[in-house]
């Protein structure tokens, strides 16, 4: 999963769903950029608390 499908499932409040249903990879890279980088990016809290899940 990119940070572009990161983003957009988190605005629809869907990606912690879709994460359930689908084995999601995401790359260090994605990670890095949307939960270290840019923090307060939209998509960022939603893939800190799915990784801390997991």
């Amino acid at each position: 999963m990119d940070s572009s499908a990161i983003i957009g499932l988190s605005l629809g409040e869907v990606l912690e769903k879709v994460c359930e249903v689908f084995e999601v990879y995401i790359p260090r890279a994605v990670f890095h950029e949307l939960a270290e980088v840019r923090y307060c990016r939209v998509g960022s809290h939603e893939l800190r608390k799915l990784v801390e899940i997991r």
